[in-house]
């Protein structure tokens, strides 16, 4: 089995000045935990993941926070999750 096998398709990608809530968006409706973070000229300079962002929101101060809510981020993962196992469920019925 190869990596291109069982990789998501098509590739999810944002940019370093999106708007993390943007991106947090893009993830619940590709029901995917990663993205791919990619300049205009199309270089990848990292990975954002949902881990990252409910990471960086305990971090910051109550008052700081970019309009962003622990629950938001949460409830994308729920989201996702059903979606995988959902999946899961499916192809192990089929097999």
């Amino acid at each position: 089995m190869t990596v291109g096998e069982v990789m998501t398709e098509p590739l999810r990608a944002c940019g370093p000045s999106d708007d993390v809530k943007s991106a947090l968006q893009m993830m619940r409706e590709a029901k995917v935990r990663r993205l791919a973070v990619i300049t205009n000229e199309g270089a990848l300079v990292g990975v954002i993941s949902i881990n990252d962002i409910l990471f960086h929101i305990g971090l910051t101060p109550l008052g700081k926070r970019p309009g962003l809510s622990t629950n938001e981020v949460v409830n994308t993962y729920q989201q996702i999750a059903k979606c995988r196992s959902e999946v899961v469920e499916k192809g192990l019925a089929a097999a």
